[in-house]
């Protein structure tokens, strides 16, 4: 068993937030190494200002006094069109088509889990206490005809999730393979992406899924401390090791192209690098995914406003690392 190595980020700031409100509405901007960034969190919008309108930004931030920007040439017209401090009435525009097309289709074949991860988005893998549900091989097939019904190209994605979607193993083998029969009657290709906790990824299954065009998605939180403060058992022990050790071993013996999806914790927003060190460094896994958390205030982990800092400067500490990683030939880059 290889002992965590705690390597929490350099006290070193790379990040400063400048915030401001307008109207009710709310916009950033953030200096890092990279350069500085106005972003604009209501319509998603994100700017380069020049070095003097940056330097305006932040003397409206410290005094709070955003009306500032009204006098600048650069944010006047900005405001007025509402491309800063504008709302999202006009994010999402829908455009009706005579038929829906598709590049890529979800399958939440389990609403069951073998796992009591604390911030899981489904109460904990308990749903709300709902009975345990699993979709039918009937629907999985109704699910895959319409899908290639509405295909947009000669390529179809399917992203097999759960809860967890190795609990309904039988099912899961029938999409693939039935979406690979379809496939070649129409001259398509189907790819696979499984999300998985890896509980029950042995090495029967990897063969069975070798040479199907299917990827894994692994979920394992970083470290071993961090990892099992969340991903708990049902019994609420850990899974770090029972995840990492059989099955992940397996994963990274087999052929399967794979990935690790970390999420990544407010109350931990200086060990982002960490986690990340050390699943490649000390556990040889190449690909990584790094999510936030998502939730309301009572969500565990989420990134509140207080570690907001903390974490921006976790990210630029984590993308040195990964750049130096990368050009070194240790890392395969991957958008």
């Amino acid at each position: 068993m290889i002992e965590t190595k705690m390597r929490p980020t350099p006290d070193v700031s790379l990040v400063a937030i400048h915030r401001l409100e307008y109207a009710g509405q709310h916009a950033v901007l953030i200096d890092s190494p990279q350069g500085s960034f106005l972003f604009d969190t209501s319509t998603s919008r994100s700017y380069r200002p020049e070095p003097a309108d940056c330097a305006l930004f932040r003397e409206a931030a410290a005094e709070k006094r955003a009306e500032r920007l009204l006098a600048s040439d650069y944010y006047a017209p900005m405001i007025a069109s509402e491309q800063l401090f504008g709302d999202d009435s006009g994010r999402k525009r829908f455009v009706k088509v005579e038929k829906l097309l598709l590049q890529d289709v979800v399958l939440q074949i389990a609403y069951d889990c073998n796992l009591k991860c604390t911030y899981c988005y489904a109460d904990e893998g308990s749903y709300g206490g709902k009975p345990r549900a699993m979709m039918s091989e009937s629907v999985a097939k109704k699910c895959v005809d319409f899908a290639f019904e509405h295909r947009a190209g000669d390529t179809l994605g399917f992203a097999i999730l759960g809860g967890e979607p190795l609990l309904n193993r039988d099912v899961m083998m029938f999409i693939i393979d039935y979406a690979i029969f379809k496939a070649a009657a129409e001259g398509a290709v189907a790819e696979f992406l499984i999300t998985t906790n890896g509980i029950g990824l042995d090495e029967r299954l990897l063969a069975e899924l070798e040479g199907k065009n299917v990827a894994i998605r692994l979920s394992l939180d970083g470290t071993r401390d961090i990892n099992d403060h969340y991903r708990l058992t049902k019994k609420k022990t850990g899974t770090f090791d029972l995840v990492n050790g059989r099955y992940g071993r397996a994963l990274k013996k087999s052929g399967i192209p794979h990935q690790v999806r970390s999420s990544f914790f407010g109350e931990y927003s200086d060990r982002l690098q960490d986690q990340a060190q050390t699943l490649n460094e000390d556990h040889g896994y190449d690909s990584i995914k790094l999510d936030f958390i998502w939730g309301d205030d009572t969500t565990p982990g989420i990134v509140t406003a207080e570690t907001l800092p903390n974490a921006l400067n976790g990210i630029d500490h984590l993308s040195q690392w990964y750049f130096r990683r990368v050009l070194s030939g240790e890392m395969r880059w991957q958008n």
